[in-house]
Order: C-alpha cells, then sequence, then structure tokens
C-alpha cells in the first residue's frame, strides 16, 4: 500500500501542483522526458536495426575472406604441381639422368610472391625413387632418394644456380608408394583411364615424414608417352600455417573464425587448439565436438542442427546465416565452403564465423544511453539534439552500410566519412585503417602485395568481359609488369643495419615512383623485391625507355646510404625482368612467375 500511497502523491503534485509556477513546468518538464525517451526508444531501435544489418553484411564478408584466402592457398597447390609438371611436358621417370631436370623444374615451382613463405614440392616415381625441394625465398632444402632401400639424402643450397651441398640422412627409410598422397593419385589415375593428364587429387590429412607434422596434400599421377604412371608430383598444404593465417582474420573481440571438416574435426581455429598429442606423440586435429572452449562447441552443434534442418527440405535455399546463443549470449554466423565437394574429392571443408551482438552494439548503446542522461538534465536540448542524434546516428550507419558493400565488392578507393569522435567514428577510422593496411606496404608506402593481386585481377576481368561482349580488345599486349631485384643491397643491409636497409627500401620506392606514370602502379612484393605494372605498355622501346629510366634513377648516390660514415662505396644497382599479358601468362602469378624468370636471366647475363 505504501508504493501505491507514494505514486498517488506524485500525481497529485504533477496534476493538482501548490503554485502556478510548478503548474507551467511540471506538465511540460514530464512532457519533454517522455518525448526525449521516445526519441531515445526509437534512436536506440534504429541504430539497433542498422548496426544488425551491417553486422550481417560484415559477418558474411568475413567469412568469405577466409574462404577466398583458404581457397588461394589451396589453389597455389596445384599452380606448383603443373609448373612442376606441365600436361605438354613430360619426363619419363625418375633417373640419375633426369634429376637435374626434376630438380629445375621443382625450384621453379616451388617459387612464391612471399619469400617468408616456405613451398615443398615434390616427385615420387613408381621406381620408389624420390626428390623434394623445399624452398624459401631463394634458399632451397633438398630430400634426395635415387635407391628406394635407402634414407633420403638431405642437402641445402643457395639460388637456382647454387651448387647442392649434402648435410646428412633421415634416420628412417622413405617409401614414397606407401604415402597417402601417392596411393590417392594413382587411385584417381586408375578411375580415369590410361591418359595423359589424371585428375590432381587432395589426399587425406596425414603426418608427414619430415617433422611428423599435419599436412593435406595436393597430387597428380604423371604418365609416359604410352599411357602408363611414371610417378606422382605432389605440394603440401601445412595446416599449422593454415591455422596460423585463420587466427589473425579473427572477426572480433571475442568472435570466432574456424575451418571444419565434414566429420567435426578442426583444421583452423581462431580461438581455440585445433591440434593435440596422440599417445605416439604425434599431433592429430581436435573434433569440434571435443573442444575447450564452448563457443566452438556450441557453435558447431547450432551448424549441424541448421544442416539437418535444411537436408529435410532441399528445395530451400542452402543455409549460409543463422543465429545461436551460448551463455545468454546472442551469436550471429555465417558459413562457407573451401574446395571440392566432398562427392568429388577428400576436401569439404567448412568456413564458420560467429560474432556477438553485444560486440556490434555497444558503441550504439552507449551513444543512445548518453542522450537519455542528457535529456533528463536539459528537456528541452534532448528534444531537440535526440532527433538531430536519430539522423545523425543512422545516417552515418547507413554510409558504414555504403562503404562496406563497397568494400565488399573489391574497391580499393572506399574512403569512409571518420569526421565523427564517437564510436561510430572509430568504427569508420576502423575500418579506412583497415583498407589502408591492405593495399599498402607498411615500410615503404607503396602498393602492397595483396593490393597488386587484386588491381591486375580487376584488369584481367575487365579485359575478358570486353572480348566476351565483343568489344575492341585493343593491342595484343594489354599492359607489362616489371619485377626488379636490387643488387649491393644485401651488402648495405649487412653493413649498416637493418634500419639503413630499411631507409633505402623508402628511397629506392620513392625514386621508382618517379620514374613511372601517373596511374602505373609501383608494388613490394618483400625484402629487395619491387614490381611496377605499366598500363597500356605494349611496346618494347618504351619498355627500354622505363628501365633505363630506372637504372638511371637508382644509379645516383642514395642519401640514406651517403650520410653513413664508410659507406662512400655502397651502391645498389638493379636486375629487372619484362612480361606481357596476355601473351606472357593469363594470371598475376604466371606473370610475376614469367618476370622473375626474365629477371634472373638478366642478372646471370650481367654476372657473365
Amino acid at each position: 500500500m505504501a508504493f501505491f500511497d507514494r505514486v498517488t502523491q506524485v500525481f497529485d503534485a504533477i496534476v493538482r501542483p501548490r503554485s502556478l509556477r510548478a503548474a507551467l513546468l511540471m506538465p511540460y518538464v514530464v512532457l519533454t522526458l517522455l518525448l526525449a525517451l521516445a526519441v531515445g526508444y526509437l534512436s536506440y531501435r534504429a541504430s539497433v536495426q542498422a548496426v544488425i544489418s551491417l553486422s550481417e553484411q560484415a559477418i558474411d564478408e568475413i567469412a568469405k575472406r577466409i574462404q577466398a584466402q583458404v581457397d588461394s592457398l589451396l589453389t597455389q597447390a596445384d599452380t606448383r604441381l603443373y609448373a612442376a609438371a606441365p600436361l605438354d611436358d613430360i619426363i619419363l621417370t625418375l633417373e640419375p639422368g633426369t634429376l637435374d631436370a626434376w630438380r629445375q623444374k621443382l625450384w621453379q615451382a616451388s617459387y612464391s610472391t612471399d619469400p617468408e613463405v616456405t613451398q615443398f614440392v615434390y616427385f615420387g616415381g613408381v621406381n620408389g625413387r624420390f626428390v623434394g625441394i623445399e624452398r624459401r625465398g631463394q634458399h632451397g632444402k633438398e630430400w634426395t632418394s635415387m635407391d628406394p632401400e635407402q634414407p633420403r639424402v638431405i642437402s641445402r643450397f643457395n639460388g637456382r644456380q647454387g651448387n647442392a651441398v649434402e648435410v646428412g640422412q633421415e634416420a628412417a627409410v622413405f617409401d614414397p608408394r606407401e604415402r597417402v598422397w601417392f596411393k590417392a593419385a594413382v587411385e584417381a589415375a586408375r578411375k580415369a583411364g590410361p591418359q595423359v593428364g589424371a585428375p590432381a587429387v587432395w589426399s587425406a590429412i596425414h603426418n608427414n615424414f619430415r617433422d611428423g607434422e599435419l599436412s593435406v596434400a595436393r597430387s597428380r599421377a604423371v604418365f609416359n608417352l604410352v599411357g602408363q604412371v611414371v610417378g606422382v608430383v605432389a605440394s603440401d598444404v601445412p595446416l599449422a600455417g593454415l591455422g596460423a593465417q585463420v587466427a589473425q582474420l579473427r572477426p572480433s573481440r571475442a568472435g570466432l573464425a574456424m575451418v571444419v571438416q565434414a566429420d567435426g574435426a578442426l583444421v583452423a581455429s581462431s580461438m581455440a587448439a585445433q591440434q593435440k598429442r596422440n599417445a605416439q606423440g604425434q599431433p592429430t586435429l581436435v573434433n569440434a565436438d571435443n573442444s575447450e572452449h564452448a563457443l566452438v562447441r556450441a557453435a558447431w552443434a547450432a551448424w549441424k542442427t541448421e544442416l539437418a534442418a535444411a537436408r529435410q527440405q532441399p528445395l530451400i535455399a542452402p543455409v549460409t546465416a543463422f543465429s545461436f546463443e551460448v551463455a545468454g549470449r546472442l551469436y550471429r554466423a555465417a558459413v562457407g565452403g573451401v574446395g571440392p565437394a566432398p562427392k568429388d574429392d577428400l576436401l569439404g571443408w567448412t568456413v564458420l564465423v560467429a560474432v556477438p551482438d553485444d560486440d556490434q552494439l555497444v558503441g550504439v548503446r552507449q551513444a543512445v544511453f548518453l542522450s537519455a542522461a542528457l535529456g533528463t538534465l536539459a528537456a528541452v536540448l534532448v528534444l531537440l539534439l535526440g532527433l538531430r542524434v536519430l539522423d545523425s546516428v543512422v545516417g552515418a550507419i547507413r554510409q558504414l552500410q555504403v562503404g562496406a558493400q563497397r568494400l565488399g565488392r573489391g574497391e580499393l578507393d572506399v574512403i569512409l566519412p571518420s569526421d565523427r569522435r564517437d564510436e561510430i567514428g572509430q568504427l569508420a577510422q576502423t575500418l579506412n585503417t583497415m583498407q589502408t593496411e591492405l593495399s599498402t606496404d607498411r615500410l615503404t608506402g607503396l602498393t602492397s602485395r595483396t593490393a597488386l593481386h587484386r588491381q591486375v585481377a580487376f584488369a584481367i576481368e575487365q579485359y575478358r568481359q570486353r572480348q566476351q561482349a565483343g568489344g575492341a580488345a585493343g593491342p595484343k599486349r594489354q599492359f607489362a609488369v616489371l619485377f626488379l631485384d636490387l643488387n649491393g643491397f644485401k651488402a648495405i643491409n649487412d653493413q649498416l643495419g637493418h634500419d639503413v636497409g630499411d631507409a633505402v627500401l623508402t628511397e629506392v620506392g620513392k625514386r621508382l615512383r618517379g620514374v613511372i606514370r601517373p596511374g602505373d602502379v609501383v608494388a613490394r612484393l618483400g625484402g629487395d623485391e619491387f614490381v611496377m605494372v605499366l598500363w597500356r605498355m605494349d611496346s618494347d622501346t618504351a619498355i627500354a625507355r622505363i628501365t633505363s629510366g630506372i637504372e638511371a634513377a637508382l644509379a645516383l648516390p642514395l642519401d640514406s646510404v651517403t650520410s653513413q660514415a664508410g659507406a662512400a662505396d655502397l651502391r645498389v644497382g638493379t636486375a629487372l625482368g619484362v612480361a606481357f599479358y596476355p601473351e606472357d601468362g593469363q594470371d598475376t602469378d604466371s606473370l610475376l612467375k614469367a618476370a622473375d624468370a626474365r629477371m634472373y636471366d638478366h642478372k646471370g647475363h650481367r654476372a657473365r
């Protein structure tokens, strides 16, 4: 009864005030507070809906990016296979007389645009012989076994022309014919029939022979001229490296990104361990059902439930997004497939991304609650400012939504308005920073490797669309790719230190930008390797002018070196290689490989 008595007293004070001032002020304050609360509620609801819409698109985009990243790693394995053993270039078997030829092929096939990434390409013959090259930049390691009953010999070498130096032998005897990648390729060749060009297949996840770590291998049988299988060429994709890349793509503070096999085995995860050691000390995959992290278990269980329900209604579109709860928190999730379907191959991985709603809504809630607090102190201002905040917040979120859609389409020049000082402005600034980091090399400010691939791929796609539409194709050479490697940089780095080396790379980048035309691209691949893309550059004469300009620009003393004591004799030069699209390659990787090979030819010619 005391509560109702108190409510009655408040109502009497509002309706029957004791003074005229109170009679005029009280209804106005109450009405204004109600309007402020209504505006705050509408602002909150509109903001929540806009942020949820943006969040769903962002989660879907993150899933697609992880899917594209994993697919890119898997596709590179195919590229390495066909570089090592093209369909129209047949080496009958691995004999002593063909060992050097196999070494050259495997060295070229193991090339990577990232000098920090290790690539392993190898060949095993039906006679039990084996040769494999593990390459990281210009450093290589070789495993060779010309006698199937003897352990493999391990050698090290530097550069494609470097002499291999034996460093030891493996303890156990390695027989390639007993490995899962060999058997999978031979079985695929048997099913396809006696023909040149058997399909490439994925092996089951297995412990590789070198260090026992988990890997999945892409392999393909190689035939002789009469259609007999003489061996298998293969390349590894280590799961540890794949897991590290997925961990870097964690979608939010409390979000989850993972790659899962159809049976629930965790291939990669941004949040929980995906591998454990068995009784024999070998790594094995952790099943998502038994993960140490509750979110991983819940996300996998929710996806299995969604998948089971979808299979009951096969005519409905496949599920790509769903939601679930963990400990009272609502998570929104998106999924995508990776690699070939299970019925066609042993892969069939699923990318799953889950982000809690409160990760996305925290900024909006703070802004709305602040507006409500101000409304209780200044009713009239709250009423006016509340409407303004509503328009401002929703408008800003809509701008972010449009920007996110453009980013999802792969546009590189998206600049989101970030002049706001609240969480929405911070979110816009974060997206701008992320976009800049993705498209810019941190050290030199040049175009990044990722942005270079996207720009060249976009140009190639535009050219193909024009051809398909029947438009004018233009000159045979659409653009040129120049691969540059600095000579003398290692000496500067070793004698003057990495800080001076970084300054030299930055100065070289500025000089290269001064040589090219507006609109052309200068990118740094890593280390002292640079790439230039010259649009509408189709003649050898024009290329010669550019290369002469590059050599002249780099021949001048470097300010970052001449200022150092004892560095008067230190200079940098360059070796260049040129490739044209489409005559030298149909995609970015093949163009870079062609330009890289010609750069090495140029460097070798100068050395002679």
